[in-house]
């Protein structure tokens, strides 16, 4: 989110004030974040990733994405596909579970866990 403030970071990753300041300043003195003054309110700054921040985030993607297509090596075509199918069902159910506020594993747990 480039050009966000302080406040909305701190209430995205529910921060306390103190503790958002020093993240930032932590991240500025390494610079990775620069501040701005918000033109819109005049006492507060906007936070934007500095080049480094960002070849930072792109070089660990990279590096991600190598090592799942590694991963992935080990597939046949067929056992990629049905990995991904089986996939798709677990991230679907989760995040159905997840919106719903945990019906599901809540009742399991009030159960006593889940029995097969």
């Amino acid at each position: 989110n480039p050009g966000i403030t302080q406040a909305a970071i701190r209430e995205i990753l529910s921060l306390d004030k103190g503790a958002a300041a020093r993240r930032a300043s932590n991240l500025e003195a390494k610079g990775y974040l620069i501040r701005k003054p918000n033109p819109v309110d005049g006492r507060s700054q906007l936070l934007y990733a500095t080049e480094k921040a960002d070849l930072l985030k792109t070089s660990k993607a990279s590096v991600e994405a190598l090592y799942y297509e590694w991963l992935e090596e080990a597939l046949t075509p067929q056992d990629n596909e049905e990995f991904c199918r089986i996939l798709n069902i677990l991230y679907t159910r989760s995040k159905s579970e997840s919106k719903a506020g945990f019906p599901h594993l809540t009742r399991l747990f009030m159960d006593g866990g889940c029995q097969k």
